[in-house]
């Protein structure tokens, strides 16, 4: 599962803000406690989409106002951590990274990293997992 994602155009009052975590069950994406209309909801969760290989968060508010940046992000599955970057400005390549999120200087293409995922979530091309099947 996606256990963390973060980037240094993830900003909040001009600082860069800490890795999102997330938790086994039901995250939620809340917005501000003032009820103020604000961005920042619709682009965690392109960003999300972006982290399991979608492109829409190319064109959103998030790119078009910071440029083209990385998303550093991890997985894990039984136990064992994966580390990634992926840039936008490069978005059919995912980066390998180490547990410091260094890059290691391999890669997958995307859709590569898409079959790795179907892989580890255990699901065949229809999206059933295969265990319902």
């Amino acid at each position: 599962m996606l256990i963390e994602m973060w980037s240094p155009a993830f900003k909040e009052k001009g600082e860069q803000r800490p890795p999102i975590r997330f938790k086994k069950g039901l995250n939620v994406v809340l917005g501000k406690e003032d009820g103020a209309m604000s961005i920042g909801k619709s682009s965690a969760l392109l960003a999300i989409d972006f982290v399991f290989g979608g492109n829409t968060y190319i064109k959103s508010d998030g790119v078009s106002k910071e440029g083209h940046h990385i998303i550093y992000f991890a997985f894990e599955f039984d136990g064992d951590k994966k580390y990634f970057a992926r840039n936008t400005g490069a978005a059919d390549t995912v980066q390998i990274c180490d547990s410091n999120y260094e890059l290691t200087g391999n890669s997958f293409s995307k859709s590569e990293f898409v079959e790795w995922l179907k892989v580890q979530y255990k699901m065949d091309f229809t999206g059933i997992p295969l265990e319902l099947r």
